[in-house]
């Protein structure tokens, strides 16, 4: 009887560990969380005003010859840029992310478009390779702080890829 009683209250010290830690990662998360929502709150002026300049360019564009403001008559590939986290812990979010790309994929095939896959974060690399998918671009290691340079070489590499003749 005392072994047993040993054994509950053992039990019950390990759960109450257990709840503390569960509740410190709680914590830690919101505060990402706060973190990044400020981070969006602090770029929500600079995306408005770059929207408000893209779309004044493209309003003013009937007469400029250029491939990023003329529509291609007969588009024969389409990229897709990918975004995922480089780690577990947005399983929700990773899942959803390459639903929606898989989805977006059949849909341009349907359309005859041959897709070229750009992958930022290792969760979507992984997927695409294990499924033996080959990529136009491949980004990870920046997910949880992304930089200005990490957004500029992925703009480039689509850019150049956007620009290159078709085959």
């Amino acid at each position: 009887m005392g072994a047993q009683l040993r054994a509950v209250r053992r039990r019950i010290r390990t759960v109450q560990s257990t709840a503390k830690i569960t509740r410190a990662q709680e914590l830690i998360a919101s505060s990402r969380v706060l973190k990044a929502q400020q981070r969006v709150r602090d770029a929500t002026p600079y995306a408005r005003e770059l929207v408000r300049a893209l779309e004044a360019v493209v309003s003013r564009s009937s007469s400029v010859d250029h491939p990023l403001v003329n529509e291609a008559p007969e588009p024969s590939r389409a990229a897709v840029l990918i975004m995922t986290s480089d780690r577990g812990f947005a399983g929700g979010f990773n899942a959803g992310v390459l639903r929606e790309a898989e989805s977006l994929r059949r849909t341009l095939e349907d359309r005859g478009l041959t897709v070229v896959p750009y992958v930022t974060g290792r969760k979507g690399i992984n997927w695409h390779r294990f499924r033996d998918r080959e990529l136009g671009g491949e980004w990870a290691g920046f997910s949880e702080v992304p930089a200005q340079r990490n957004a500029a070489e992925i703009t480039e590499t689509l850019l150049e890829a956007f620009l290159r003749p078709t085959d």
